[in-house]
């Protein structure tokens, strides 16, 4: 059932959402989803603790762990990066995992609130709640306005379909 917390949908829009879910898993698909509004707290939920294989939705937290926690050796890896976040690139990604491991990404997670997932493996089944959580850390991230890590924030604007764009600049506007 579809959930909202510091913030209200309409009644109408929580049935039809709650039709829609149900309509899915009738037809033989899983649902789940967490949209939130970072501007006013305002979370909408359905199904947030069902796990889904999280394919290339941890490319970018990895990217931005590695940036942040290693941030002048992975400036050496740029191109990989790029390819890694605006193109979804799997070898790209495979590649990064190889050399920079998963200390970073274990120390993202754990900023995240993320716990039990092995930050180890490239490719994991992931709560939709902690994939959430993980974005939620790259918008901090994207605002904290370091030097050294700035020169990320343009891979997330110019991908082919970036909801970080608004984020992005104005965190641009902030630094």
């Amino acid at each position: 059932l579809v959930s909202v917390t510091n913030g209200s949908l309409a009644d109408d829009t929580i049935k039809k959402l709650n039709d829609d879910m149900l309509a899915m898993w009738n037809a033989g698909f899983d649902v789940g989803f967490l949209l939130l509004d970072i501007y006013s707290g305002t979370v909408i939920t359905g199904n947030p603790n069902i796990y889904f294989y999280s394919a290339s939705t941890l490319k970018g937290p990895y990217a931005c762990a590695i940036a942040l926690k290693d941030s002048y050796r992975a400036a050496d890896y740029k191109d990989l990066i790029w390819s890694t976040i605006s193109q979804s690139n799997n070898e790209a990604y495979i590649s990064l995992r190889n050399t920079f491991g998963s200390g970073a990404m274990s120390s993202y997670m754990s900023e995240a609130g993320v716990s039990g997932v092995s930050p180890s493996e490239n490719y994991t089944d992931e709560r939709v709640k902690d994939l959430a959580k993980l974005w939620v850390r790259n918008c901090e991230f994207f605002c904290q306005g370091e030097a050294n890590v700035s020169w990320v924030r343009p891979y997330f604007r110019h991908t082919k379909n970036s909801y970080m764009e608004t984020i992005i600049e104005k965190a641009n506007l902030k630094s």
